[in-house]
């Protein structure tokens, strides 16, 4: 494990004082302890069935372990386009992948999921998403499976009432035995904003807000966000809007209530600095906040093959919902450019899986896609946002 923080010696002097001396161990103290928490950036080695190339998987964090489910390997510079159906465990108190065989049918190959961690169901739930190749025609699904690690099974969810219709890039949370979806792009090629939920307890889906529903957040794929309730509150940043106004990238921040069943937009009030909109970035929840790192930005090339411009960035940021506030996260050994990754939280602790940078350099028949294999693990320190 390479972790992302550093240490300091310190030396005492002969004419140290007891006061001085004192002093000084309680440096040492306050150190050590912030070393124990070890906050920063590390690269988990990941042995075992590490998982291949690919963008946007589904992942869930079940107890100490996370789920991965498929995704899309979209390469650019080779115009190989696959969609993934596989499905692997990492523990991460012993650092290992392993790759499950499900009994029985699952869902097709696909990326670009809803997806959730269902705790109450012992489960992970996955909706939608689909595959595209390099015309970038787009096969939408509307499906809803949950994985259940105990019996090893994929179990396709079908409920008494139609739910929504097909949707790329949907958002996803759950909630209790109740699952929410947001928005995505559907087979006309428009985005959404209307907000579906789903009960295991009676098997039906609602219709909560409609399209274009006012005080709903803009129409959008890839919103990311928790893909659980935090404080009875569902949240989402950012994602691209609709192809008629160019896919433009947006940087708000939405709740949902689910008692009120209303949504609120958390503009920050304080005049403080916030991260240029981007989209294909990751956002988890850790201590109360909102951490998001990474994603595509504005401009950028479309080089080796890409049909759109490229721009990962390698930012960290947290936002308070609480203070609507944005605070830029300086860390070292950060993972780099990064998008169309996924994060997840456990315990304190963020992890990035899968991903790529883009990056054309003097040849574009070199790689431009440099994929992320590695588990990549933050840590904030007990004292970020506090001062």
């Amino acid at each position: 494990m390479r972790d992302g923080f550093g240490t300091r010696n310190l030396a005492l002097g002969a004419g140290v004082s007891a006061v001085a001396f004192s002093s000084v161990c309680a440096l040492v103290l306050t150190a050590s302890t912030a070393a124990a928490h070890r906050p920063g950036w590390s690269v988990e080695d990941g042995s075992g069935a590490v998982p291949s190339e690919r963008s946007r998987p589904a992942v869930a964090a079940l107890g100490k372990r996370i789920y991965l489910f498929g995704g899309l390997f979209d390469d650019f510079s080779s115009g190989e386009f696959v969609g993934l159906d596989d499905l692997y465990r990492y523990d991460t108190r012993s650092d290992r992948w392993s790759r499950l065989a499900p009994e029985g049918p699952g869902p097709e190959a696909r990326g670009f999921a809803g997806y959730a961690a269902v705790p109450q169901k012992r489960g992970f739930a996955v909706f939608g998403g689909g595959v595209y190749g390099a015309d970038l025609n787009v096969t939408i699904f509307q499906d809803l499976w949950l994985y259940t690690p105990a019996d090893n099974r994929w179990t396709e969810v079908i409920a008494d009432n139609d739910g929504p219709p097909p949707r790329f890039d949907p958002k996803m949370w759950a909630d209790g035995d109740t699952l929410y979806v947001f928005g995505g792009l559907n087979e006309q090629f428009s985005v959404n904003n209307d907000l579906w939920a789903y009960s295991f307890a009676t098997n039906r889906w609602r219709l909560v807000t409609e399209q274009g529903a006012e005080g709903s957040p803009s129409p959008r794929a890839n919103a990311v966000g928790p893909d659980g309730a935090r404080r009875g509150k569902l949240y989402l940043y950012g994602g691209e809007g609709s192809p008629d106004l160019g896919f433009p990238i947006l940087g708000d921040v939405w709740q949902f209530d689910v008692q009120t069943q209303r949504w609120q937009e958390l503009s920050p009030d304080d005049g403080s600095t916030a991260p240029e909109p981007r989209n294909h970035g990751s956002v988890v929840w850790i201590d109360g906040a909102l951490y998001l790192y990474g994603g595509d930005v504005s401009g950028g090339t479309r080089g080796c093959g890409a049909p759109f411009p490229q721009n990962p960035i390698g930012e960290m940021w947290r936002f308070a919902p609480g203070g609507r506030r944005w605070q830029r996260v300086e860390t070292l050994r950060a993972p780099g450019p990064l998008k169309r990754h996924v994060g997840v939280a456990v315990g304190r602790s963020m992890y990035l899986l899968g991903g790529y940078d883009f990056a054309v350099r003097g040849s574009e028949a070199e790689p431009c896609q440099v994929w992320n294999l590695s588990v990549h693990r933050y840590r904030p320190s007990r004292w970020v946002g506090l001062r």
